[in-house]
């Protein structure tokens, strides 16, 4: 049978947290015994790229820092898509931020 979507990506957001969540520790401690000033805040963009197995389990292929976040580098016929698969991810992304500047970067 079809499996729904949203299992899928359960199961991609929580390898995602697994992994990053793992790496990020062991790269720079215990997230929550690093205290900023109020006010003071930072963060990084990742891209993954992840596919699925025969019973849709995810892996990840790679995570890059730093993801290239054009959409004129592949030739003016990819731009349409490009921006329609990073155009909404870019929005979010400032929304995200202008909240945490709002809330005093809780």
């Amino acid at each position: 049978g079809v499996l729904p979507a949203s299992p899928v990506w359960a199961r991609i957001v929580g390898l995602l947290r697994e992994v990053l969540g793992t790496g990020l520790e062991e790269s720079f401690g215990d997230p929550k015994a690093t205290r900023w000033p109020k006010g003071i805040g930072c963060f990084d963009l990742f891209g993954a790229d992840v596919i699925l197995d025969q019973e849709l389990r995810p892996l990840v292929m790679e995570l890059n820092s730093g993801p290239n976040m054009w959409i004129s580098d592949h030739g003016e016929a990819h731009q349409d898509i490009l921006a329609a698969v990073k155009a909404p991810m870019v929005r979010q992304m400032v929304r995200w931020i202008d909240n945490r500047i709002r809330r005093g970067g809780e």
